[in-house]
C-alpha cells in the first residue's frame, strides 16, 4: 500500500455526493455524523439550496465536516440518447464521468476505512455506530477463535445457501429467526476478525419506505408510470471498506435504470475492490419514494395498488416467505431475494428498534 494510504488516521470516513438533495440532507447527516470519524460532503451542479444547507451542517460539525464543489458537467442518469453515447465515449478518467465525480470524493477522504453516504438516507445511527466501531482497531482486541469458527461456519452456510438457490432457481427456507439470534455474536465475531485481517469489508442495507398519513413499505411493482422499489435496497453497493489503490471507482452502464424514473439512459458507478464481501444488517431508513418529483407518482400508484405497500408494523411481522409473494418477481432478482433472507433473518430487529427515527422526521 501507498505512503498516502499507510497514513491515514484510524476511523470510518463518509462521502456523500450531493445535486439537489435538500429535502432530507439535513435530517442524513444529522443521523450519521456521531457515527463515523469524519463526513467529506462534495456537491454538483445544485439548483436548490443545498449548498447553503450543507455550509449550515459545516458549521453545526466543524471538526467532522469537509465540503467541496465539484464543478464539472457529470453525465449519470436521466440522460438522453445523444448524451448517452456522448458519455459512454469519454476517457475513462473523464471529470465529466459519475465514477471520477466518485472516485474525487473519495480522495477526499482522510480515515483509514470510508463508506457512502446517500443523501436519501436516514441511518440508524447507533447501529451504525457499531458496525464501524468494528473498522475501528483496538490494540487490546482479544480473539474469540470459538466464536470466529461458528461465525465462519454461518457463512459458509449462507454461501451453500444462496449456491443452491442459484442452481436451483428457487429460495428456500432460511434458518429460524430465533436461531440466528443466538448465532449472530459469533456471526460478528468472524466479521470483526476477517476486517483485521484486511480480507473483507461489510456490506450494509436498508429499507424503501413511504409516507401517506402512516408509514408504508414498499413491495415492488412495475408499473406505467412510475415502478414501485422492492422493500430492500444496498445490496452489494453500500460497502464499508479499508481505502487502498486497489478501491476505486468506475463507469458502469445500466441503459434501464428505471426504478424511481420514466427516462431511458443512465450511465452510473460501479465500485472496484478487493474485498471479500460479508453481509451485515440494516442501517438506514431509504426515503427515494418520499423525494418531491418522486411522491405524488408513488401516492397515484398506491392508490391502484395498495397490496404494493405494507404498513411498516404489519410488515416487520411478516414471515420473509410472505415478503416474497407480495414483492413483484420483476422488481427482485433472485440474488437480491437470497441475499435479504439473510438480512431480514440476520437483523430485522434493528428495523423495529429504529422506527421512531421516522415518527421524527418533519414529512
Amino acid at each position: 500500500m501507498g505512503e498516502a494510504y499507510q497514513n491515514r488516521r484510524n476511523g470510518v470516513s463518509g462521502f456523500m455526493r450531493v445535486k439537489n438533495d435538500a429535502e432530507f440532507i439535513e435530517a442524513s447527516i444529522d443521523s450519521c455524523i456521531d457515527a463515523l470519524d469524519e463526513l467529506v460532503i462534495v456537491y454538483n451542479d445544485c439548483s436548490d439550496n443545498s449548498p447553503e444547507l450543507i455550509e449550515k451542517k459545516r458549521k453545526e460539525y466543524p471538526d467532522k465536516i469537509k465540503v467541496y464543489e465539484y464543478e464539472h458537467k457529470v453525465y449519470s442518469t436521466g440522460l438522453t440518447r445523444d448524451e448517452y453515447e456522448k458519455a459512454i465515449a469519454l476517457p475513462d478518467d473523464s471529470p465529466n464521468l459519475l465514477s471520477t465525480y466518485y472516485n474525487f470524493a473519495l480522495a477526499k477522504t482522510t480515515c483509514r476505512y470510508a463508506m457512502k453516504i446517500d443523501a436519501d438516507q436516514i441511518y440508524f445511527t447507533e447501529q451504525l455506530r457499531k458496525w464501524c466501531d468494528l473498522f475501528r482497531l483496538k490494540e487490546n482486541y482479544s480473539q474469540n477463535y470459538l466464536k470466529c469458527f461458528i461465525g465462519w461456519m454461518f457463512n459458509a452456510y449462507f454461501r451453500i445457501f444462496k449456491f443452491i438457490c442459484f442452481k436451483t432457481d428457487r429460495i428456500y427456507g432460511f434458518l429460524p429467526s430465533r436461531f440466528i439470534s443466538r448465532i449472530r455474536p459469533c456471526y460478528v465475531e468472524y466479521m470483526r476478525h476477517q476486517i483485521r485481517k484486511g480480507t473483507a469489508c461489510i456490506s450494509l442495507s436498508g429499507v424503501n419506505v413511504f409516507k401517506d398519513r402512516e408509514w408504508f413499505v414498499c413491495m415492488g411493482k412495475r408499473a406505467e408510470a412510475i415502478n414501485i422499489l422492492p422493500p430492500f435496497n444496498g445490496e452489494g453497493d453500500h460497502l464499508i471498506f479499508e481505502v487502498s489503490p486497489k478501491t476505486y471507482f468506475t463507469r458502469f452502464s445500466m441503459p434501464y435504470y428505471n426504478l424511481l424514473s420514466n427516462t431511458d439512459y443512465s450511465l452510473i458507478e460501479e465500485f472496484v475492490h478487493q474485498y471479500k464481501i460479508l453481509c451485515a444488517g440494516f442501517a438506514w431508513f431509504h426515503l427515494n419514494a418520499m423525494r418531491s418529483r418522486c411522491r405524488n407518482k408513488v401516492k397515484n400508484a398506491k392508490s391502484m395498488s395498495e397490496e404494493s405497500f405494507v404498513l411498516i408494523r404489519d410488515f416487520l411481522s411478516m414471515r420473509y416467505k410472505d415478503i416474497l409473494s407480495r414483492t413483484d418477481s420483476e422488481m427482485c432478482s433472485l440474488r437480491q431475494k437470497a441475499l435479504f433472507s439473510f438480512v431480514y433473518k440476520n437483523d430485522y430487529k434493528s428495523v423495529k428498534a429504529n422506527l421512531g427515527v421516522l415518527d421524527s422526521l418533519d414529512l
